[in-house]
């Protein structure tokens, strides 16, 4: 969840915000209607507005959440939304209690605990509910690939050192991109990585000590070869498609440059050579 929260569009989170927002408050607006039938309307709409306003912001509390977990090193993380919803419950139910004086007195009057108990049990159960949909829906519009996610940092540790050295001493260094073929039939992510993860394997087996493999993306595996110009790469990386082909694995596409023609950053120059390839490294 902390990858689907970090790498999604902002659009998304709104998007899947509303979503969420719309779905359950209409569910609680319904439950207003059941336990508050004589409130005035102007209270019971600006109660459920000011839920649905605190509901659509979701996805950017939970993403406050986490960059603060991450900033103070806190494992248990910080219930910001929990506390807002809590917040927003209790306004909501001072709002609806002021549009019903008679049912306010009465609860008061009887039992001054309860209303706190049921709006400290709502707000919980809201909360855990939103949560849960917000999650299944912005799943649903991100289709992240979570393969890619994973193993986004691995290409620089590799890459950072061998382009410094080809910055400094212009000493030939090739990356190649080799896009791999999926299987047409719907498989688990587990299988797709158990995929990568053989065929990276059989890559790494074909290389020099000094050279570099890893994986990019659930279809992309990378490989760094050091003092190698573009024409003579060409002579491993035909051995290791044919490594990958005899292993059962379809190659579809390889890209190649040499470090020493880029003329940009180092993110720049990955991103333009899969976007030759026809794949971005971290998919939306």
């Amino acid at each position: 969840m902390e990858i689907l929260i970090s790498h999604s569009e902002g659009t998304k989170l709104l998007l899947a915000g509303c979503i969420t927002s719309g779905a359950s408050t209409l569910v609680v607006g319904l439950l207003s209607y059941l336990f508050f039938p004589t409130i005035a309307s102007i209270y019971r709409i600006g109660a459920i507005v000011l839920l649905l306003g605190s509901t659509i912001i979701i996805g950017f509390v939970l993403r406050l959440e986490l960059t603060l977990s991450k900033r103070y090193r806190l494992s248990g993380g910080i219930p910001i939304y929990l506390v807002l919803m809590f917040l927003i419950w209790f306004i909501c139910a001072f709002i609806l209690l002021l549009g019903a004086p008679a049912v306010a007195t009465g609860i008061v009057s009887q039992v001054l605990v309860l209303p706190l108990v049921i709006v400290f049990v709502g707000a919980l159960g809201y909360g855990f509910f939103t949560k849960k949909l917000f999650f299944f829906v912005l799943r649903n519009l991100s289709h992240p690939d979570y393969v890619s996610l994973h193993y986004r940092e691995q290409i620089w540790e590799h890459l950072k050192p061998l382009w410094e050295t080809v910055r400094r001493y212009k000493d030939p260094c090739t990356l190649a991109l080799i896009r791999l073929s999926l299987p047409e039939h719907p498989v688990s992510m587990l299988e797709i990585l158990n995929h990568l993860e053989s065929s990276n394997r059989l890559v790494r087996n074909q290389l020099r000590l000094t050279d570099r493999n890893g994986i990019r993306s659930k279809d992309t595996l990378y490989v760094l070869l050091p003092n190698t110009a573009l024409e003579v790469s060409e002579i491993p990386l035909k051995r290791i498609q044919q490594a990958l082909v005899s292993g059962g694995y379809a190659v579809e596409k390889v890209v190649t440059t040499d470090l020493r023609d880029a003329e940009t950053s180092p993110t720049e120059m990955l991103s333009a050579l899969e976007r030759e390839l026809g794949s971005v490294g971290v998919k939306s």
